[in-house]
């Protein structure tokens, strides 16, 4: 006797899981619809994250990419799920009227439950195949829709940039009583986390000549640091403006850029060669020194007698000096530039330079300033002119003393830096030009003069705020970064696939009357399936058509809880029997006699 395998079916109560996948159908095509039509609104109003909201997701990139990609894979399975169990209910429903192929059903089945069947025709499997790949499309829409987009919103706040206005000239420089901790020598210098800052002009007298040497003004773009710790760069001509950047806080987190406009001072240099100045420099070394000591005195350009400084070498050929004055009355800044260099003697190239004559205009003006602060570039662009500031003599003889205070620098052994600095500067602009002629030596030294004053307005301005939060109000434009979700066309592509799903739905539910003749036999249970297979079959060996009362009682498929058992368990095909079914026992029976 051939061995039995037996096996206990228990069926699904069909009807209650019908009411459950419709019910779960139309909950999710509401939560994704939902879903869908939040973030479209969002991103039409122009909604922003807070700054605190987008600060976490700059700091938190990974983990908001993660959220957002498990976010997205989950919505796009429940729309895909909502698809298969639209396919499902409606070829279903359709069966219980029609007749259908084994095919078809397993193609519908597997479609169904997202899976592939390669046993099906190969028409059939490849549209298993290109079904899986749309499946694809929901989570891809659904990432770029909710992933966090960085863009600029904009605010107007009012800031405090530093200012030289004052109601007290006399007092415009003092040291700080705000802050003497940070005070690094008694001249007035502060080292703060933003830099150096100071009142005196031997504390920031390298870095000045230093930015002078390599900012040189081709015709084309270049940029020069700023003289601070702020790490900005100005682009181009800084006009002595911009010293509030990146010293002064801005409201919001994530600041993009800034611009405000600030009343300045724009310079503009020329210089000639004069042989008729009267500024000299005289040899006053003794006899018996081994250093070389000259005396600076004269008259300025405007007829001012002048006493200057002691200058003071190894050798007369290494010195250069240059002599600032400022008249308040007609408001001429002039700088002379002399060097007892001679043709014979003139190793350093300092000889060019003698009997320099430069003239300095300021035009008092309003500057639109505007800060990249992603870029640390600071661009400053020239306004409208305005009237000559109170404060205007007080900033201008301050600045001449700086000036006097970075040639009497040079009065040591250690050469001649400023001249060094100088020869620097028109050495590259020659280069850049490739030009040797006298306009292009005198063009330099008028760009070395611009850049120094430029930066020695932008230094003091600083200082005051610095020293002693001398700032005036003012309005400025800053955008900052926040976050929107998502890109628009991402967001038109899930609203478009959301939108035909529910069609979809609609025109099922209404066609199928909402489903409402689903058979109670479950495709999906294999209990279910097995049963109503083996019940086809009774209906066939006894010649029935329709399942009758006389079949139903003698049915032993009849009840849902049933044992099987495997008849020529070993043949390609065998059947599932009934345990205690007639028919399998006279098989059983024949295959023993024979």
């Amino acid at each position: 006797m051939s061995s039995q395998n037996y096996a206990t079916i228990q069926t699904r109560h069909s009807p209650l899981i019908y009411l459950f996948q419709k019910t779960v159908l139309a909950g999710s095509l509401i939560v994704t619809s939902v879903l869908v039509f939040v973030v479209f609104a969002l991103r039409r109003q122009e909604w922003r994250g807070s700054s605190h909201f987008t600060q976490t997701v700059m700091d938190e990139r990974t983990a908001v990419a993660t959220t957002v990609q498990f976010t997205s894979h989950v919505l796009g399975l429940i729309q895909i799920t909502a698809i298969c169990t639209i396919i499902r209910l409606s070829y279903i429903n359709s069966i219980t009227s029609k007749s259908f192929s084994l095919p078809r059903l397993q193609f519908f089945l597997a479609a169904s439950a997202q899976k592939m069947s390669w046993s099906l025709p190969w028409a059939l499997s490849l549209l298993l195949v290109l079904f899986a790949a749309i499946a694809i499309l929901p989570g891809i829409l659904w990432s770029g829709a909710l992933t966090p987009v960085f863009v600029d919103s904009n605010s107007s706040p009012t800031i405090h940039i530093p200012s030289f206005a004052t109601n007290n000239f006399s007092t415009m420089w003092e040291l700080s009583q705000l802050n003497p901790s940070s005070t690094t020598d008694p001249e007035g210098s502060w080292l703060t986390d933003k830099g150096l800052f100071a009142y005196d002009p031997s504390v920031l007298r390298g870095q000045l000549m230093n930015s002078a040497s390599s900012s040189v003004d081709s015709g084309a773009t270049y940029f020069h640091d700023k003289l601070d710790g702020t790490g900005y760069a100005y682009e181009n001509r800084s006009y002595g403006a911009g010293s509030a950047v990146g010293i002064v806080p801005v409201p919001g987190l994530q600041t993009q850029s800034i611009s405000y406009n600030e009343t300045g001072f724009q310079s503009e240099v020329s210089c000639i060669h004069n042989s008729s100045t009267r500024w000299f420099l005289e040899n006053i070394t003794p006899s018996n020194s081994h250093f070389a000591l000259w005396q600076a005195g004269g008259q300025n350009p405007d007829r001012i007698a002048q006493t200057g400084w002691i200058y003071f070498g190894y050798t007369f050929q290494d010195i250069l000096g240059w002599a600032p004055s400022y008249n308040n009355i007609t408001r001429s800044f002039y700088v002379t530039i002399i060097s007892p260099a001679t043709e014979a003697a003139d190793e350093w190239g300092f000889r060019v330079y003698n009997n320099t004559q430069c003239h300095i205009t300021f035009t008092p003006r309003n500057f639109n300033v505007f800060a990249n602060v992603t870029g640390k570039v600071i661009s400053v662009t020239p306004g409208d002119e305005v009237s000559w500031p109170s404060y205007g003599d007080t900033v201008m003889n301050k600045l001449r003393e700086w000036l006097w205070d970075i040639s009497y620098g040079d009065s040591c052994a250690g050469g001649c830096q400023l001249g060094r600095s100088l020869n620097l500067h028109v050495a590259r602009l020659q280069n850049v030009t490739d030009d040797l002629t006298n306009s292009t030596l005198l063009r330099g030294v008028a760009d070395y003069i611009t850049a120094i004053v430029d930066d020695t307005l932008v230094s003091l301005a600083a200082a005051r705020y610095i020293s002693a939060n001398h700032t005036t109000a003012v309005k400025a434009d800053v955008a900052v970064a926040s976050v929107v979700f998502g890109d628009m066309k991402f967001i038109y592509g899930i609203m478009a696939f959301q939108l035909l799903i529910c069609a979809i739905y609609i025109f099922e539910a209404i066609r199928t009357r909402f489903w409402r003749d689903l058979p109670s036999l479950d495709f999906e249970d294999l209990g279910s399936l097995l049963i109503g297979a083996l019940r086809g079959g009774m209906l066939v060996s006894e010649g029935s058509n329709e399942i009758n009362d006389t079949v139903e009682e003698t049915n032993p498929f009849s009840k849902n809880n049933v044992r099987l058992r495997l008849q020529d368990g070993t043949s390609q095909y065998p059947a599932l029997v009934p345990e205690g079914d007639d028919i399998g026992k006279k098989h059983e029976n024949e295959s023993d006699e024979e």
